[in-house]
């Protein structure tokens, strides 16, 4: 399973040009250091090997120049181990942190390439412990696994290939004691399975509730439910620290086994030192060998130990990341794709129908109209009648389940994706959402290269820069996290600002002018009647003021169109439509 997902990683990172390219650095990094440990090692098993010699030299009269030259060659061997393995661990923390941006940077993109569908099952504390908690976990894993397994069990083949040339028991007796203690290892990890998926579980869960309430913190203080809401936050975290108690003690049984298994093999191979001592069959110098081979290995089991217990926990994180990479988004550009640039902005629906992920029953159903470019399309309907879908669906959120949406005479799916959405479409939604930085950098987040001539010229077309220019900051004042420092109307007229500066040839306006006041509603839709000529627009009505220069209006019902035509035209002859006049929610201009 390990090297399995392991193996899905690398070809997932391999299928991105520009990741490969970067990812072949950490490669490069990863072999020198996996070079610099294997001398690394072969000096730290050899350096005893001269302390063997010293004391064999000094029992049995050999010269002194010998013996300082045994000790300076130790002292070397050393040395030079100490000083490879600081160059080492240099390279080590290259490689670490060069794979875990590459790694972070591409499931970052894929995450956000995501169908609105996955978004929507999970929350943003799932989605972003995917991206942090479970990366450093991985980065964890395959750093121990590369840099402290690799060494660990290079060592281990090193010493048992000395201990087979003083003597096969001694090999055989190491060799035994890492068989026993990997397979102790093993059944304790498996048995602690169950308890680190639930550790895994009960983290995210308050991880989650956490994020979630830091976010809403505005909603739960207006309310006066911020205790309540803590407690609730502390319960998580009690059930988290509670089920501490049983890991804990898995944890020291599992200890206490491997240790005595340790001791045991230490008793054995003390006993057999000395009585081996004893009948003269080898020198003081080869019994300090042996005593510090087998510490080392006995180092060795504890590093090997601690792999076991990051690897599951690697593991675990490693598999939730590969299953989200190989999580392919429906909405995908065609193998040959047209460029935006080519087309006008005319629009038409043939026969579309779409039905949400699991529903039996279409959200919109059979579809059929067509609008010329620099038109002007309302929909009207009922909550729930399928407007915010059609809307959906020309934003290429989704695809139709049947028919197709054809912009310029080309079907929308044969339409590069990306390049539609930066280059053609200006979006506003009904809750448009800004980024924590100034009003100048939300306005430009579509054109980051626009002129500060071109950001006052679309924040005045939204009419945002009078009260802009009240801020003692102007367009350089901050917004705060999701726009908190202004109010409801404020935030849409600079998603209008954000829309308008790009010059869009589609403009989608999801009940875009929903928090103005009438004034401002007002001068907005007067700006944005005067690009007729300039751009298509596409238009969610909560007011008929907003619509009544339409071209044509799509009446809709139950996800069915029941008419469409001018206004007049549908107050003479839809009952439908009059109805929906002398609701309250829509305000008549005659």
């Amino acid at each position: 399973m390990l090297f399995t997902n392991l193996q899905s990683l690398y070809r997932l990172l391999m299928s991105e040009p520009e990741a490969a390219q970067k990812f072949h650095r950490v490669k490069r990094f990863a072999i020198y250091t996996l070079i610099l440990i294997t001398v690394s090692e072969l000096c730290s098993v050899a350096g005893v090997y001269p302390l063997k010699m010293l004391l064999d030299g000094f029992m049995n009269n050999t010269a002194t120049s010998l013996l300082v030259t045994i000790a300076l060659v130790a002292f070397g061997l050393n040395s030079f181990h100490a000083g490879i393995h600081q160059w080492m661990d240099l390279h080590r923390s290259q490689a670490t942190y060069l794979n875990y941006g590459y790694v972070l940077g591409y499931s970052h993109e894929h995450q956000m390439n995501m169908d609105i569908d996955w978004h929507s099952e999970h929350s943003t504390g799932e989605k972003d412990s995917v991206l942090t908690s479970n990366m450093k976990k991985v980065d964890n894993l395959i750093d121990i696994l590369v840099f402290d397994i690799v060494p660990t069990l290079l060592q281990v083949v090193l010493i048992s290939l000395g201990l087979l040339f003083i003597g096969w028991q001694y090999s055989a007796l190491a060799l035994g004691t890492v068989a026993i203690y990997v397979w102790v290892a093993n059944k304790y990890e498996k048995k602690f399975s169950y308890w680190r998926k639930q550790a895994h579980d009960q983290d995210k869960v308050f991880r989650s509730l956490g994020s979630e309430q830091i976010k809403g913190y505005k909603t739960i203080r207006d309310f006066g439910l911020v205790r309540r809401e803590s407690e609730r936050y502390r319960a998580t975290i009690d059930t988290f620290t509670l089920g501490e108690k049983p890991r804990r003690k898995i944890r020291m049984w599992h200890w206490i086994v491997q240790n005595s298994i340790m001791n045991v093999a230490g008793l054995m191979l003390l006993g057999y030192i000395i009585w081996q001592l004893q009948s003269k069959t080898i020198s003081v110098g080869t019994a300090v060998l042996l005593t510090a081979w087998f510490a080392k290995m006995h180092a060795d089991m504890y590093r090997i130990s601690n792999f076991q217990r990051e690897s599951q926990e690697g593991i675990e994180a490693l598999n939730e990341i590969v299953t989200m990479l190989n999580t392919k988004t429906q909405i995908v550009n065609a193998p040959t794709t047209v460029s935006v640039h080519t087309l006008e902005s005319s629009i038409e629906f043939d026969h579309v129908s779409f039905a949400y992920n699991g529903s039996d029953e279409h959200a919109v159903k059979d579809i059929t109209c067509k609008a010329d470019a620099n038109q002007m399309i309302a929909l009207v309907g009922e909550s729930g009648s399928g407007k915010s879908t059609l809307v959906s669906l020309l934003m290429r959120d989704y695809d139709p389940t049947e028919g197709s949406i054809r912009i310029g005479g080309v079907d929308l799916r044969d339409i590069n994706r990306e390049e539609y959405l930066r280059d053609f479409v200006g979006p506003v939604p009904q809750a448009p959402m800004l980024f924590d930085g100034t009003i100048r950098s939300n306005i430009c987040f579509g054109k980051l290269d626009a002129s500060d001539e071109e950001i006052e010229t679309a924040a005045r077309k939204a009419f945002a820069h009078d009260f802009i220019m009240k801020f003692d900051q102007g367009y350089n004042t901050p917004v705060g996290e999701d726009g908190i420092r202004l109010s409801g109307g404020q935030k849409q007229r600079i998603a209008i600002a954000r829309a308008l500066i790009k010059d869009p040839k589609l403009l989608i306006l999801d009940e875009a002018t929903s928090s103005l006041d009438e004034v401002s509603q007002s001068r907005v839709k007067q700006s944005i009647d005067e690009r007729k000529n300039e751009c298509t627009r596409f238009v969610i009505a909560h007011r008929f003021s907003t619509i009544e220069n339409a071209d044509m209006v799509i009446l809709l019902d139950s996800g069915r169109m029941v008419d469409y035509g001018t206004i007049t035209e549908l107050q003479h002859r839809s009952e439908l439509f009059r109805r929906l006049q002398n609701q309250l929610v829509f305000e008549i201009e005659d």
